[in-house]
């Protein structure tokens, strides 16, 4: 099996290289359940963070522990845009559908009116583990545009595919 090496603080990682489309490989970075890679990478993306930063917003997914880990190193209050509308969610309910390069099917992201509130007006970074086509980072934006919550920062562990000058991120994963 061929792998990607990757190295954040302390903690090393061989990332399996996996195929997500037809002839497009990638480095399969799944921090679910790693909390060690996930304590390194929240340490160290905290420090990145804006300083203008009000919170930290992260789309629903496997790596909600990192929104934990960053939320705790920088005292921000911390968000998810959940996948699926749950009960308990106060109406109205904002919603935009996103399609992105590791999922195979549109899925819908979703913000109960409780935290529309909270980020209303407020300086907001989006935090995720790998920003690729940028697919959720439009949905994102688009919800904070909804919201009005003004969106300042994305931060990511990776950029995928090439370095992005919008993303503020610890390193890059090739594609193969």
């Amino acid at each position: 099996m061929s792998t990607h090496d990757i190295t954040i603080g302390d903690t090393t990682r061989k990332l399996p290289i996996r195929e997500v489309a037809p002839n497009i490989k990638v480095a399969l970075f799944d921090i679910l359940g790693d909390w060690e890679l996930t304590e390194a990478a929240g340490k160290e993306l905290a420090k990145l963070v804006p300083e203008n930063v009000e919170a930290l917003v992260m789309p629903d997914g496997k790596a909600t522990s990192l929104l934990h880990v960053v939320g705790r190193e920088t005292g921000l209050p911390c968000y998810v845009a959940r996948k699926a509308k749950k009960p308990y969610m106060q109406d109205p309910v904002l919603e935009v559908s996103v399609k992105s390069i590791t999922t195979d099917k549109v899925q819908t992201l979703f913000l109960g009116a409780d935290q529309v509130n909270a980020i209303s007006g407020k300086n907001v970074a989006t935090l995720d583990d790998v920003v690729s086509t940028g697919g959720t980072l439009k949905a994102m934006h688009a919800l904070y545009e909804k919201a009005g919550a003004n969106s300042i920062a994305t931060i990511a562990i990776f950029t995928e595919g090439g370095e992005r000058e919008d993303v503020i991120s610890l390193g890059n994963l090739p594609l193969f």
